[in-house]
């Protein structure tokens, strides 16, 4: 199965991807790399290029570069998505779920719904952009829709725009994304659970964004050597994915892990047996997202201004300590 991914740098887990899709059986082609980032619009643009030079029902899976990897292998998602285009004949387009109400605290879902209709304009669960799967011509003509629907709105933010072309259908009862302005046409949205969005989801879990976002420590693959000795040998034997535990103890299959805003996703590189990133690649990591990346950066320097005054104060103590016991002994 192909696979298309923009990366203009070596940076976040794009080195772990690359090996997970070679481990997975997938033909990944990162687009971008070594050019300037042009914004998530341009993003669209050169994967319209590329899909072109596939045939039109061929499968293709878009997905970020610096924070999925790849869980399952591609000719399990393959079925999975076969699965449900038996149920109908109507082109669809399979996208990952942001903030799915399982995986969220009672409070963070309330915020959650309040957040959803004041950034995107709809209640969550979201749709997110950092995953799709769909036969490439269905993908053409949803990337071109992205670009017409930036060009007209002058709206630049890709996760706004496909969620702003998301529509309910009360006849059929699916959601539907629009893929040709101007007509009736448009594409049945399937949310695959399995392409799982992660961050932590309870209302101080943003907190943890100061220094290190870890998720759950993954299950499946983890006790592969005790069915049949060797991870190589379970990859051919096992029928199923990687499973990860959700907010609520359950597990979850996952196909592709989407660790958006900093998750770090070293836990589930050692899971399944993937390098993890250089160094210097994590450390180029940054917040895509505005607001979050506001909150971090800030609180990072309340907190810098926080210990600074601290020591400061420690120190000023301490002198003054000494100060006193040097002129009692003095006088």
């Amino acid at each position: 199965m192909h696979a298309f991914t923009v990366a203009t740098d070596h940076e976040g887990f794009l080195h772990s991807l690359r090996t997970s899709a070679k481990l997975f059986g997938y033909e990944l082609h990162v687009l971008g790399l070594g050019a300037p980032w042009g914004g998530f619009v341009w993003r669209y643009e050169i994967l319209l290029e590329a899909l072109r030079s596939l045939p039109a029902e061929e499968p293709v899976v878009i997905l970020d570069g610096y924070d999925t990897i790849f869980t399952a292998p591609a000719a399990l998602l393959e079925e999975e998505a076969k699965k449900t285009l038996r149920k109908n004949a109507s082109p669809t387009v399979f996208a990952g779920v942001e903030h799915r109400q399982e995986h969220c605290t009672w409070l963070f879902w309330k915020l959650t719904q309040v957040f959803g209709l004041r950034y995107f304009g709809t209640c969550p669960p979201l749709v997110n952009a950092g995953v799709m799967l769909g036969a490439a011509g269905i993908l053409q003509r949803l990337c071109t829709e992205m670009i017409e629907h930036s060009r007209v709105s002058g709206e630049k933010d890709d996760q706004r725009i496909l969620n702003q072309l998301v529509a309910h259908d009360a006849r059929r009862n699916v959601d539907t994304l629009i893929i040709d302005r101007g007509t009736p046409q448009s594409a049945i949205l399937h949310k695959l659970h399995g392409f799982h969005s992660h961050c932590d989801r309870s209302l101080f879990g943003p907190l943890r964004h100061l220094f290190s976002n870890v998720p759950h420590v993954p299950c499946g693959p983890l006790n592969y050597e005790i069915n049949s000795g060797g991870f190589e040998e379970w990859l051919q034997t096992a029928n199923e994915p990687l499973r990860v535990r959700n907010a609520h103890g359950e597990s979850d299959l996952v196909y592709v892990c989407h660790g958006i805003f900093s998750t770090h996703l070293g836990p589930i590189c050692d899971a399944l047996g993937i390098e993890r990133p250089p160094p210097a690649d994590l450390a180029k990591r940054k917040i895509s997202q505005d607001d979050i990346r506001f909150f971090v950066e800030a609180s990072r320097q309340i907190l810098r201004g926080g210990v600074a005054v601290f020591a400061a104060w420690l120190g000023g103590v301490a002198v003054a300590s000494v100060s006193l016991r040097v002129a009692h002994k003095l006088f």
